[in-house]
């Protein structure tokens, strides 16, 4: 998205299909401008909102916490999958989800938050009746274990991290060493080939060019 008019064109569009259901918004730079609160609140009529991988922040809350608040009966799923979101966010979110009833899984994973912000948003899931509300709040980090022998070393999520990459690209990095090795497919519920792939790709990463060598170390 380029800009708040070219996002309200499109989210418009969207808003006057009747048969549209379901929308992925990956990757799209709605976090920390004015894209995500000129386009989340035309999202409303949907089953399913993926907005993840898109730098939402701490600054982006006011208008999440208004949606998720807002009770909307046709979003049933909510992706905010690898934000930048902390503790503070998640007393926010568990208030806005107070009154929500609606929303029957919530995709929070590759935050920040660590288990007092998770203890505040599953209180509230707790408490839900029918329909149940399904959180997911899988922090971003190191995951993947060696699960065959003679596995090279793999450099761990923090030194990807003292070199800069953000948290995304870490972990990323990280799941991309395993990939390439045959290691932990299948032990690892967030494991995502293609997503992890793309991830990388969408952080400058060419493909192409040997990344085994230059992310494999060699025992």
């Amino acid at each position: 998205m380029q800009d708040a008019t070219t996002a309200l064109q499109f989210v418009t569009a969207i808003s006057n299909n009747e048969h549209m259901k379901k929308l992925e918004m990956k990757e799209c730079g709605l976090g920390g401008n004015d894209l995500l609160e000129a386009t989340l609140p035309y999202l409303h009529m949907l089953n399913s909102v993926n907005i993840g991988f898109n730098d939402i922040t701490s600054k982006d809350d006011p208008c999440i916490t208004s949606f998720i608040a807002s009770n909307h009966p046709t979003v049933k799923l909510l992706n905010l999958g690898f934000s930048e979101f902390n503790d503070s966010d998640a007393i926010k979110f568990a208030n806005a989800l107070k009154k929500n009833s609606s929303i029957e899984r919530l995709q929070l994973h590759g935050a920040d938050m660590t288990e007092k912000g998770h203890a505040k948003i599953n209180a509230v899931a707790g408490k839900r009746t029918l329909p149940k509300l399904i959180v997911s709040m899988k922090n971003a980090g190191p995951t993947r274990k060696a699960t065959v022998p003679d596995a090279p070393n793999l450099l761990k999520y923090e030194h990807w991290r003292s070199l800069g990459y953000d948290r995304e690209s870490s972990k990323a990095l990280v799941n991309f060493q395993n990939i390439l090795n045959y290691i932990g497919r299948g032990a690892d519920e967030d494991c995502d080939p293609v997503r992890d792939c793309d991830f990388l790709f969408y952080k400058g990463w060419d493909r192409s060019r040997g990344l085994r060598g230059g992310l494999l170390t060699s025992t």
